[in-house]
């Protein structure tokens, strides 16, 4: 099955613009927000507030068009702003759109911030971790299925001989794309392996019995056993599979790749970096710590993608929106996610964040990617929530807030309780 493609990104040419200043230069006193249409009062002086941590995105003649409410996308930025200066975040790439739209990522804060403060700007690019799966290796499947190499049936003792007889083995494509195949959420560090046999052999003693999975368990490893699947069904490695699927969005060992499914140390001075590894002694740099990805990178079905927010949009749009991921067969084989009120678990992606409809995936890593199909738009926030100072665990997510923000922006109407109930 090919995949339509359903949008391109339109070329945009910027002729003016906010420029982070270089190191010692003065910095710049107010925001410059494009646009010939009069801007609603009081939100230049919003941003003005954090002009010098704003990179040029934001034009009110394109809001206008695209339909974007300016208040609330402002908001969202200013929250965005406010989060990086209280140090909750280093900085994010942040990019709303629709399919028929016109808008710019906008670039917040810093994509490094120690020994030095580095500005971020809105072609940085991220390693996505596990966003890697969803907008990768969940296109695949679906391409797979549809030239008949693979089943919503097919389990993974089938393809993978290691698995065998065991429990995992007989989990089916749907139940790892619905993620109720029991594998843990992390890999526990004490677990060692020597290669990719090894792995699977871990991997099959932690199958829970059935009577526990009819709730989904969010795990990147469903997305790793895929991935391997994939690569005995067609014989190709996922890398390989994933050029061939994205074209010229992924490309391997090019001098500037616009998304990659590995970084050459050439390249990871455009890429944002990641927390500080006592193993490696420095930070993680668009390289693989963990254990699984460390073993199949580059071709670990859960982890690799690095991307900008631009490139990140179109693979939305091919790989998200043109699978027809929600179509009606999917939105039936939903299941509810463990300790979640209004989240269920799709084949391969999460649904319900902003109505019944919307799908994507909120990385634990810091980026999120989310679709909402009735208002033809997408959200887009890449960031690094690891860098540089850790998780802290009682801290607020800022995209708890800033999220909601931007699908209201878009016309996401969200419910608000009355006398107590829901309506």
């Amino acid at each position: 099955m090919n995949l339509p493609r359903l949008f391109t990104l339109l070329p945009l040419t910027l002729t003016v613009g906010l420029l982070a200043p270089p190191s010692g230069a003065e910095e710049p006193q107010s925001y410059y927000a494009g646009g010939t249409q009069p801007w609603p009062e009081g939100l230049r002086e919003q941003l003005d507030e954090h002009a010098d941590i704003l990179s040029l995105g934001i034009n009110i003649d394109w809001l206008g068009r695209t339909r974007i409410d300016p208040e609330l996308y402002v908001e969202a930025i200013v929250r965005t702003a406010e989060a990086v200066k209280e140090e909750r975040l280093p900085g994010a790439v942040v990019h709303v759109d629709r399919l028929d739209g016109t808008m710019l990522p906008i670039a917040v804060g810093y994509f490094i911030t120690d020994p030095w403060k580095r500005p971020l700007e809105r072609t940085t690019r991220y390693s996505l971790h596990d966003l890697t799966g969803p907008a990768v290796t969940v296109p695949l499947v679906f391409q797979t299925i549809g030239s008949n190499k693979l089943s919503y049936g097919t389990t993974a003792g089938e393809l993978l001989e290691e698995l065998g007889d065991t429990g995992l083995g007989g989990v089916t494509v749907l139940e790892l794309l619905q993620h109720r195949s029991g594998l843990p959420a992390q890999w526990p560090h004490d677990v060692e392996f020597e290669d990719r046999s090894g792995l699977l052999r871990t991997l099959s003693e932690w199958r829970q019995p059935p009577a526990t999975l009819m709730r989904a368990k969010p795990s990147a490893l469903n997305y790793t056993v895929l991935g391997m699947m994939l690569e005995e069904a067609t014989g190709e490695t996922l890398r390989r599979q994933a050029v061939e699927l994205f074209g010229d969005q992924v490309r391997q060992g090019e001098d500037d790749p616009v998304v990659a499914l590995a970084a050459a140390d050439r390249h990871r001075h455009s890429i944002a970096p990641g927390r500080y590894s006592s193993r490696l002694r420095r930070m993680v740099w668009a390289e693989p710590e963990e254990p699984v990805a460390e073993l199949l990178s580059p071709h670990a079905g859960h982890w690799g993608l690095i991307a900008s927010a631009d490139a990140v949009s179109g693979l939305v749009a091919r790989s998200l929106v043109a699978g027809a991921i929600f179509e009606g067969w999917a939105r039936r084989t939903s299941v509810p996610i463990e300790g979640e009120d209004t989240l269920r678990m799709g084949p391969g992606v999460m649904s319900g964040r902003f109505g019944r409809d919307s799908f994507g995936w909120d990385s634990p890593h810091g980026s999120s990617v989310w679709v909402l199909p009735s208002e033809r738009a997408y959200i887009i926030f890449l960031s690094n929530a690891d860098h540089p100072h850790g998780l802290d665990p009682e801290a607020e997510d800022p995209r708890d807030v800033i999220l909601p923000l931007l699908a209201e922006a878009l016309g996401w109407q969200k419910e608000e309780p009355a006398s107590g109930r829901a309506p």
